[in-house]
């Protein structure tokens, strides 16, 4: 009777999760802020928290989906929980164990209890019982004493030479989840656009320095990158996605742009709430009388830029590429002054010394002279828009010399120290019925 009653009670727990999560992740608020190591990504993570604490369910998926993707362990734990209680998206234990086990793996304790729950009950997963003792045993080694009881519960259906394999594994996922999962910081980010006929992608070489990891963002799609070609002196560097991005490539124009000229900086910026969006700012080629005796590499723009036009390209009516965005330039760097700059003062780098670099490596590039449309650019040509990319260059933390890892955005959970859980938002230990034989329900 006292073990029906204890399945009964799990069978509830889970009907509650989303209440239970609610209050927990509220309790834990801190812990979540901790685990991030990029800080425009807690923002983002903090304000999807609070959404969902306050029944946003929509706009804490928003938030939390896309840092979940990037492998964010605690947005994967908060997404699991809203996959199995099915707030602002479908019920789907499925997804939810899916999401659970990705947080798990990183070393997140409250993942590592809930999938052990979910193996042992067979929810979203096929029961295994073996796996379940597993997670059990990284959470309670971690210092979880709900898995600690839970993991009690389940060797009652493992014999001793299972228990001990089990253990050995969790031995080894520890140690890699100490000393391969190298967490990576934002080191910048900037813009890039595809070359015709190549695909290849254009940047500012500073875009890529010093990076560990390259990323490029497009319409949703997150792919790797590597460096093919750079040209230090004039600034360029020219990317390879992995794999290739379906990307309609855009032409490099080879004379400079005339004085009244109109045209538009296509990039990915960060917003004032930290998160990547797609930008357009309509601009004229400057020509301060301030600025005497100019770098002739540059030509400067009207226009304040921001965080992600590094390596942005600047587009002619036409659709070609006129010039890429360097940005944090000091003006008497470039010229002599001979007044104030103006306040809005941006410099790009012209393009027709970018088609010397693809030129001297061998690769095909499409050029033009001359705008071929007059007056403003539109919304005109959508596969120039859709050629322009966010660079994310990502680098190793200074504690750590190991490669980097897929998982990069979310710290590693060591469980060392006095013993307490630190992975994200997890509920205070709800400790097992001593008796029974069914482990007890997390509450994230």
């Amino acid at each position: 009777m006292r073990q029906t009653s204890s399945i009964f009670r799990l069978t509830q727990s889970f009907a509650c999760l989303a209440l239970a999560a609610t209050l927990a992740l509220a309790a834990c608020a801190g812990a979540a802020r901790a685990a991030v190591v990029d800080e425009t990504q807690s923002r983002q993570f903090e304000e999807g928290l609070a959404l969902y604490q306050n029944g946003g369910f929509a706009g804490a998926l928003a938030r939390v989906e896309p840092l979940a993707e990037a492998g964010m362990a605690d947005a994967q734990f908060l997404l699991g929980t809203m996959a199995m209680a099915g707030a602002g998206l479908d019920k789907d234990e499925a997804e939810a164990a899916r999401w659970f086990q990705l947080a798990a793996d990183q070393g997140h304790v409250g993942a590592q209890n809930m999938y052990g729950l979910m193996l042992y009950e067979g929810r979203g997963v096929a029961r295994d019982f073996q796996r379940s003792f597993l997670y059990f045993e990284l959470a309670a080694i971690a210092g979880n004493q709900e898995a600690a009881a839970n993991r009690l519960i389940v060797a009652k259906k493992l014999d001793s030479q299972q228990m001990e394999d089990m253990q050995k594994k969790a031995g080894a996922m520890i140690e890699q989840i100490q000393t391969k999962v190298a967490p990576l910081v934002a080191l910048r980010y900037g813009s890039g656009v595809a070359l015709a006929p190549v695909g290849y992608i254009l940047t500012h070489v500073k875009a890529v320095q010093g990076c560990d990891d390259l990323r490029l963002q497009f319409g949703g799609v997150n792919v790797a990158a590597r460096v093919i070609a750079t040209d230090p002196f004039n600034g360029f560097a020219l990317l390879a996605p992995q794999p290739e991005l379906s990307l309609r490539g855009v032409r490099l124009r080879l004379d400079s742009p005339a004085l009244d000229e109109i045209m538009h900086v296509e990039a990915y910026v960060l917003d004032d709430h930290g998160a990547i969006v797609s930008d357009r700012r309509q601009t004229t080629l400057l020509s301060s009388p301030m600025l005497q005796r100019p770098d002739r590499r540059y030509f400067d723009l009207g226009f304040a830029s921001r965080t992600g036009h590094l390596g942005a390209p600047v587009i002619d009516a036409s659709g070609a590429v006129v010039g890429v965005v360097e940005t944090d330039l000091d003006p008497a760097s470039l010229a002599q002054m001979i007044g104030p700059p103006p306040k809005e003062l941006t410099f790009a780098l012209h393009a027709r010394l970018a088609a010397l670099l693809l030129q001297i490596n061998g690769f095909a590039v499409e050029t033009v002279t001359g705008s071929a449309a007059d007056g403003a650019p539109t919304a005109t040509d959508d596969a120039t828009v859709q050629a322009v990319v966010g660079v994310e260059c990502w680098a190793l933390s200074e504690a750590s010399n190991d490669p980097p890892s897929r998982q990069r955005r979310a710290e590693p959970r060591d469980g060392s120290g006095d013993g307490a859980d630190r992975a994200g938002p997890e509920a205070p230990p709800v400790a097992a019925d001593a008796e029974s034989d069914s482990p007890a329900a997390t509450r994230p």
